[in-house]
Formats: structure tokens, sequence, C-alpha cells
């Protein structure tokens, strides 16, 4: 990650901020969904150890059953304590109980592995994903989960030009420049970890935007 977006995620950005502007353009709700299919599916070994890593304030609570996640053992990490804060109260109202909550960087993980299954949402844009994803390999996932955003043609900016923003996500847009990461070099990176694609799914956003998930299982 580079010192630009460190500041952005740590420093200006606040949880009820990202909040609204992931409900506004729609991408909470269709992440969420999205993340309920991807734990439908890996809830059939149980019992489960779930990492959702980057997991800001848990906003998907608002959107998806709670019950969706208690067959799991869960743990819930991001560089912002923030908005682990926020996702702590959001669990603490759901009634979830079996949850540990880390302040973590993906990129230089001190997390413990293994996990069985590992997901990640919108956070590989942020970071310099090859080496986030050496770090999850380094977890073990036997089922890895990621949703990334891809541009309609011609747009290559993370957050659409013209777009209405709240304060500090305003902030973020000026000072910072996520960049999207093409899903073609992502599956043949993972192939090469030794992960092979099972499945992908994709929800259409605001923007012309979608956001798509693609399943890996370990070979």
């Amino acid at each position: 990650m580079d010192n630009a977006l460190r500041h952005a995620w740590t420093k200006l950005i606040t949880a009820a901020d990202l909040d609204d502007h992931m409900a506004q353009v729609g991408q909470a709700r269709a992440n969420a969904e999205l993340l309920q299919s991807i734990l439908d599916s890996s809830a059939r070994e149980k019992p489960v150890s779930l990492l959702i890593a980057g997991a800001g304030t848990a906003q998907f609570l608002d959107y998806i059953p709670a019950t969706c996640l208690t067959p799991f053992h869960l743990t819930l990490s991001d560089i912002n304590e923030s908005f682990l804060k926020r996702a702590e109260e959001r669990c603490d109202r759901a009634g979830l109980s079996d949850v540990r909550f880390v302040v973590d960087d993906i990129e230089v993980t001190q997390l413990m592995g293994p996990y069985q299954v590992i997901a990640v949402t919108l956070v590989l844009e942020h970071i310099d994903w090859r080496r986030g994803l050496r770090g999850i390999h380094r977890l073990a996932p036997n089922h890895l989960h990621i949703v990334i955003q891809c541009n309609p043609e011609g747009l290559v900016e993370a957050i659409a030009p013209g777009r209405k923003l709240n304060l500090s996500m305003q902030a973020f847009a000026d000072f910072a420049h996520p960049i999207l990461v093409p899903s073609e070099q992502l599956i043949d990176f993972l192939g090469r970890l030794g992960y092979r694609l099972t499945a992908q799914q994709d929800r259409r956003v605001a923007d012309n935007k979608t956001m798509l998930a693609l399943s890996f299982k370990r070979d």
C-alpha cells in the first residue's frame, strides 16, 4: 500500500462517511449479497474458521441475515481500528458472539492461520495486491473468495468523476488513487499459488460498474 492510500485509510476516511458512500452507490448491498452467496456455499464444511480481511465496518450486516455467519468461527480484520469498533457494534446488535476483531495489514499480516475460508472484498485495489495475496496464501485457506471492482470501458478511476462525495470521501478521492485489479491477472497469479477458480458471479452497481466475486479452491 502506498503512503497516500495508507494515510487515507487510517487517517482521512471516517466510518460514517464510508458507510454512507458505499450505500449510496449500491456497493454495500451488492457486496453483501455476494458475500452471503459465498458463505452459503462455504458453510457446508463444519466447523469452519472464516476470516473476512478488510472487513471495514461490517456494513454487510445491514443487508444480510446474521444467521448466515453463525456456522463460522469468525475473524474480522481491518487496517483501521475505528472501522472495527463500528463492526463490533454491528455484530453486537446482530447477536454475533463468536467473533474476533483484529487490526491488521494483510500485506504484512500478523494473523496466524490456518483459516479454512478467507473472503476479501474491495481490498486488493488499495494495496500491492500480489503482496497481499502472498500474505493470504500463508494463512493456508482451503477456499478463497475475492470481490473486485470492474469498470466500464473508458473509466479507469475507482471513483467515477463527477460523483458527489461526502467530506472525507472527497478528501480520499483528491488524495489517494486506488488501482483496479484485472481479473485475468488475478486468476493467473492465484493459479501459480495453487488455487483454481471454481465460480464467479457479479452484481451491477452505480456508474455502470460491476462487483465481480471470484471463488477459488486450493488444489
